[in-house]
């Protein structure tokens, strides 16, 4: 890896392999099709979208040394630290979302999804408040810090430590932090840094019958935030780190 002194560009330039951590919900799986275009099929090793993370990074690090050398992508639901299993140089990328809209997404998604872990509840299903409020995803407890620290789903506490920890890795391992919201100049940084080629792309995955926002009464996004707290936080430090690039790139 390379020091944060080093700029973004320069470090996607030199780095062998792209990592892209991809957060669950926040337009991830377009930006995975999109991702594979720009390289050669066998380069890239893309994880199942409902592998769970560990059987991921397990079949990753069990691939032979030739042919982890030989990968310039390696993309899915993983969090931070996946490059300490390969030899080469590399660099990460990711999107973050609004920790409310993110949720809202999840919680329907999951209730739509006949695979999901989730369907025990059957007919039971509890409101998005209860949802959240009794922690009963680890995705919805500050998931995206989990995700960009070393603290991977069921894990433990999410910390304030933690979030100093996941600015710290955005700020030095990543050539790329975008966000969902503003999706299209997240994808023009992408280009701009990596060389990508065509981008055209069909929004993938759209989660049907999603409430808006506005819809919420407070108490539900009272408890949204509170347990996303620290996620709040780091979709803040990534909204600056996008506007801080573009400028870059337009200077």
């Amino acid at each position: 890896m390379y020091p944060a002194t080093e700029s973004r560009r320069r470090r996607s330039d030199i780095a062998d392999l792209l990592i892209f951590v991809h957060i669950p919900k926040t337009a991830g799986t377009t930006l995975r099709e999109i991702v594979s275009r720009q390289y050669n099929r066998e380069e890239v090793f893309t994880a199942g979208i409902n592998e769970p993370w560990h059987d991921s990074v397990a079949r990753l690090r069990m691939l032979p040394a030739a042919d982890k050398q030989r990968l310039r992508v390696a993309q899915g639901h993983f969090g931070f630290g996946l490059h300490e299993s390969f030899p080469q140089a590399s660099t990460y990328m990711t999107i973050l979302r609004d920790p409310v809209e993110r949720a809202i997404s999840f919680y329907t998604y999951v209730r739509q999804d006949p695979e999901s872990r989730f369907q025990r509840f059957g007919r039971d299903w509890p409101t998005l408040r209860e949802f959240v409020s009794d922690r009963l995803a680890d995705e919805l407890d500050n998931g995206q810090v989990r995700q960009l620290t070393r603290l991977n789903l069921g894990e433990g506490t999410v910390s304030d430590e933690c979030l100093e920890h996941a600015k710290r890795n955005l700020d030095s391992h990543f050539s790329v932090v975008g966000v969902s919201e503003r999706f299209d100049d997240s994808l023009r940084l992408c280009q701009h840094v990596f060389g990508w080629e065509s981008v055209d792309y069909v929004s993938r995955r759209i989660t049907a019958n999603r409430p808006p926002k506005r819809a919420l009464d407070q108490d539900t996004l009272r408890a949204i935030n509170q347990a996303n707290r620290l996620d709040v936080q780091l979709y803040a430090h990534a909204e600056k780190m996008l506007d801080t690039s573009l400028r870059e790139v337009r200077s």
